[in-house]
């Protein structure tokens, strides 16, 4: 616990000031707005108007002189006489100007249909309103005098602007600008830092998650052999990351070229130090509780994910690339995308916060007194989790921040842990094809061949074919009849547990009303991650307001009590989510890493250009997403696929909203698949579950395979439904 309270303060600090941030630039803009709506005309005047330089009055002068000029004498037809036209010509033409043509030729060169005609020559009845040697026949104003007053108009328009232009800005006035420059300035010295920010929260989380040992493996270490080869392991890949960004400083250096944020290299490095100490001091000193002994396969499986992709990728840069800098450059690309990896961290951010309110606990209160089976809690529940998993964009994020009320709630209501953990691993798995989902947002950007319409369009059949089969397998494998009490039973008892949750919900309101008159700002896959920790964060507060004496339960197997206080709370909340996003953002970085790997050894050159019958097609693309889902992120996922492998699809005749769609619910399943099962990890993290249940002999397989089975049996039909399906009607 000293760990955490040593470390909890700068992610808090990080986390706030991003929200902070976030929502000043959307107040910037109605800042601007409603001083229009006070002062018509104060978007002129947001900065000093700036003085023109001309002079009326000077302008004037020199008008009048220029006509108190004699005005040159005309000859009959508006021309001037020789005399005063040689007078007017300059000494010798310009170097470079043609020799006028003879006489002779001159005629030759007018067209045959031009005709004397009245105010000059005509040119296909075009009048020539400059024909030669002629001047515009009024005698007072020559070319200077009209030069001249168009000047004067023009100066005199802008020091009538500027007058109206400074009349406006009065001391209230004034006093508002000062305020909207404080907050622009401070908008842009923020998004100036945000790389920064990102960076310093990863490597923070990370070397807590390294501290607390909360990286995710596939098995969590208990033998001091464990411990070892685990943290040499981890010791290895953090030194290999450390010296490949030192690599990239050292570049940078020596290239002589102005490199923007040429600081951030040394950042990770240091970073990546920092936790390869920590590897070394478990390597040194193991766990002191931890048993002698161990096996080396089981040891194995205990080196975090992170660390093993981090030897692959690196051994390729290394070894086969010879480019040191490699794993540096691709981790950097984080930092190009902050905006997305806050994210990721605020949305793990809020499921805590929400853990540490009494929230979870009074909407469960609502679905009690309808006395649902287990089996039937559960599709409810699963599917009531698609709309904030369409959110957050990623079902991994959610099962993070939700996963371990889901859980408890499925055991209090009387479900077998299997079909608890097997629940909350797929509880995010059905929202990731809704709107408004951010990973649908990025494939349309990426692919011009299909739209956010085509793939939310057919994104919601998808979601009602894959509830519709978790409904179905309740009904065939589950041990209890799909019950529930009836409506004159449970409604009276349902009403009365609204009301605690009236308080709550108009706060919600508020803050929504707030954003959308306010500030203009409606709840979207982009406004999302700053609106919804925000709102959390007032209701962690009124909650402690209104329940001082009632310390909340945290949703866990761990009969641990949140602080009542909103600092305490809002403190425990942050330290509970440190670890969860130093694990995560760890092992996306380096799943970038690993993509790059796959994109540049050209792996995908071996797989032909025809693959044949488009059915033979789909089974080669879909047993790839599913392996590509197995070990990579869902955002480094799709910008591999759509660089590398989308195109495979469309050239073999693969509708492209067709391929997206397969795409999606192949990643879930590789993300419920061992041995890697990322969503299996997340939960086994989130429950704080460090031991595989043990089972007698003799215990059916499905009973105790249940927890991963039934997930790939509901996700895998959908698949191949959605693989293969559309391929029946020529699609």
């Amino acid at each position: 616990m000293r760990i955490r309270a040593t470390f909890v303060v700068i992610p808090f600090l990080l986390l706030t000031s991003v929200l902070f941030l976030g929502n000043i630039e959307y107040g910037v803009s109605r800042l601007a707005a409603v001083g229009e709506w006070l002062w018509p005309g104060y978007m002129f005047v947001a900065d000093d108007p700036v003085q023109p330089e001309c002079d009326p009055a000077q302008i004037q002068n020199e008008l009048t002189a220029a006509r108190s000029l004699p005005a040159p004498q005309m000859k009959a037809g508006g021309e001037l006489p020789e005399s005063e036209w040689d007078e007017l010509q300059p000494e010798s033409p310009p170097v470079g100007t043609p020799e006028p043509p003879p006489e002779e030729e001159w005629d030759e060169l007018q067209p045959e249909s031009a005709t004397e005609g009245e105010g000059g020559a005509e040119t296909d009845g075009v009048p020539n309103q400059n024909p030669p040697h002629s001047v515009p026949p009024a005698a007072d104003s020559g070319p200077s005098t009209v030069a001249l007053e168009a000047f004067l108009e023009q100066c005199r328009g802008e020091w009538s602007q500027y007058h109206q232009l400074t009349a406006l800005i009065t001391p209230s006035v004034r006093m508002y600008r000062s305020v909207d420059r404080f907050f622009v300035s401070l908008t842009t010295t923020g998004r100036e830092w945000f790389r920064h920010a990102l960076v310093i929260l990863v490597l923070l989380t990370a070397v807590v998650a390294t501290l607390t040992r909360h990286h995710i493996a596939l098995r969590p270490p208990k033998s001091r052999l464990d411990y070892r080869v685990s943290s040499g392991v981890s010791l290895v890949a953090n030194g290999m990351l450390a010296y490949s960004f030192f690599a990239m400083w050292q570049l940078d250096n020596v290239s002589g070229i102005e490199i923007q944020h040429s600081e951030l290299p040394l950042m990770w490095c240091g970073g990546f130090v920092a936790m390869a100490i920590a590897n070394l001091r478990e390597w040194v000193v193991p766990e002191a509780d931890a048993p002698p002994g161990g096996t080396w396969s089981r040891a194995l499986l205990s080196v975090p994910l992170y660390a093993g992709m981090a030897l692959i990728s690196g051994g390729y840069y290394f070894l086969f690339a010879d480019n040191p800098t490699g794993l540096a450059s691709r981790i950097g690309i984080l930092a190009n995308y902050a905006q997305l990896y806050f994210a990721v961290g605020l949305y793990v951010w809020a499921g805590m916060l929400l853990k540490s309110t009494r929230v979870s606990q009074l909407v469960f209160d609502l679905v009690r007194p309808w006395k649902l089976s287990p089996e039937l809690l559960a599709v409810v529940i699963v599917v009531a989790a698609s709309l904030p998993t369409a959110y957050t964009g990623a079902s991994g994020i959610f099962v993070i921040a939700a996963g371990g009320m889901i859980y408890r709630e499925l055991i209090r209501a009387g479900a077998r842990p299997e079909l608890a953990a097997a629940s909350t691993a797929m509880s995010g798995s059905l929202g990731v094809v809704l709107s408004p989902c951010l990973l649908v947002v990025i494939i349309a950007a990426l692919n011009n061949q299909v739209t956010t319409d085509q793939l939310f369009g057919w994104g919601k059949w998808v979601f009602v074919l894959t509830s519709v089969t978790f409904l179905a397998f309740m009904v065939v494998i589950g041990r209890h009849h799909l019950t529930m009490a009836s409506p004159k039973e449970a409604f009276g008892p349902m009403m009365r547990n609204v009301w605690p949750l009236v308080p709550y919900a108009v706060c919600i309101a508020l803050l929504l009303g707030i954003y959308a008159w306010g500030l203009d700002v409606m709840v979207t896959p982009f406004s999302a991650p700053l609106i919804v920790p925000t709102i959390l964060l007032c209701l962690l507060f009124l909650d402690r307001r209104w329940a001082k004496k009632e310390p909340v339960q945290v949703p866990s197997l761990q009969d641990t009590d949140v602080p009542t206080g909103f600092l305490r709370a809002g403190a425990y909340a942050t330290a509970e989510a440190t670890n969860h996003i130093g694990a995560l953002l760890t092992l996306m970085a380096l799943s970038i890493c690993l993509g790059s790997v796959v994109e540049e050894s050209n792996v995908m050159a071996f797989v032909p250009a025809e693959l044949g019958s488009p059915w033979m097609v789909m089974a080669v693309l879909t047993l790839t997403m599913v392996l590509v889902g197995m070990f990579m992120d869902p955002y480094g996922a799709v910008v591999l696929v759509s660089a590398s492998i989308a195109q495979v699809a469309y050239n073999n005749g693969i509708n492209a909203t067709h391929f997206w769609m397969m795409v999606l619910v192949a990643f879930e399943f590789g993300y419920l698949t061992p041995p890697v099962a990322l969503n299996h990890l997340l939960t086994r993290h989130v429950i704080h579950e460090t031991d595989a249940p043990s089972w007698p002999p003799g215990t059916p397989w499905w009973t105790r395979h249940e927890r991963v089975a039934l997930p790939l049996a509901i996700v895998g039909v959908a698949l191949l439904v959605v693989a293969f399906g559309p391929l029946l009607f020529g699609s």
